[in-house]
């Protein structure tokens, strides 16, 4: 499922790229949800609003009544992000956030006996 992003989300672990519609070049997330009741509600509003924004607006428009008709539906999706435990990362001492392309993962914990070739 692919939703148009206009900077009101800050959810880390979406994949973001680049669509041009209507000659406008705007930020877009593919998200993946995991099958339950919560994200299908979701699902089914978000392409609701989203037809409903295409449909109202000419394309000089379609920015901002996307947004509009976006900006509850984004609410639902932070809160929802948030109950999963993904919120947006926060500089320690800053306090500010980090960016997700800055974010350093943590490898998968592997022992250090397995990771170097046994020497006698």
């Amino acid at each position: 499922m692919i939703i148009v992003c206009h900077g009101v989300c800050r959810m880390t672990d979406w994949m973001p790229f680049e669509e041009e519609e209507y000659g406008l070049l705007r930020k877009t997330h593919r998200v993946n949800f995991m099958q339950d009741e919560l994200s299908e509600a979701i699902n089914a509003s978000v392409k609701q609003s989203i037809c409903r924004a295409l449909e109202d607006s000419v394309p000089q428009q379609i920015n901002q009544a996307s947004r509009i008709a976006l900006k509850p539906i984004m609410q639902q999706l932070e809160l929802f992000a948030k109950h999963q435990g993904c919120v947006p990362a926060q500089d320690p001492v800053t306090g500010r956030e980090i960016p997700p392309n800055r974010i350093r993962r943590k490898p998968n914990h592997v022992p250090s006996l397995m990771r170097t070739p046994w020497r006698p």
